[in-house]
């Protein structure tokens, strides 16, 4: 061996390299917020430990990647229009919502999302957007009491 540092697993290191991003760009984002004291901690205490957590964890994740008990597959390429469809879905529940409500919203954000993955079928999807907004309903509307439209407001007055 010539002294030279081999990456054996290309994946691992490429995920650590991405959660040491994101992890930092929250940790630097938390700064905005106050950390308050021992005895009443601020907004920002949370958020930027949790992130240097994430950090510690992405480099962690990327010196085993330098071990020889790695796996030397290449990082697979990205699939952009599942990621595509994912994102999308996410901006259309964020937009949905204030206009046509949790329902509609959610049943927007799983039918986009499961057309990521060829494999998902329409009776899957059904389900997994039946048993979503019950449980939204349950958590979010009913035990934590946030004021969510559920459906329409053209629809409510009905």
């Amino acid at each position: 061996m010539s002294g030279r540092t081999s990456i054996w697993d290309r994946r691992d290191l490429w995920a650590g390299i991405l959660l040491v991003a994101v992890g930092g760009f929250f940790a630097y984002q938390s700064l905005q917020y106050e950390f308050g004291a021992p005895t009443t901690l601020g907004p920002g205490f949370f958020p930027y430990w949790l992130s240097m957590i994430l950090c510690v964890l992405g480099v962690i994740i990327s010196l085993s990647s330098l071990t020889a008990s790695g796996s030397t597959a290449k990082v697979p390429r990205v699939h952009w229009p599942s990621t595509l469809l994912i994102i999308g879905s996410i901006i259309a529940f964020g937009v949905l919502l204030k206009f046509f409500g949790l329902l509609v919203a959610l049943l927007a954000l799983v039918v986009l999302s499961s057309m990521a993955d060829p494999g998902f079928g329409w009776r899957g999807t059904v389900v997994t957007a039946l048993v979503l907004m019950a449980l939204c309903w349950a958590i979010f509307v009913k035990g934590l009491e946030l004021p969510l439209p559920l459906l329409p407001p053209w629809l409510e007055k009905v």
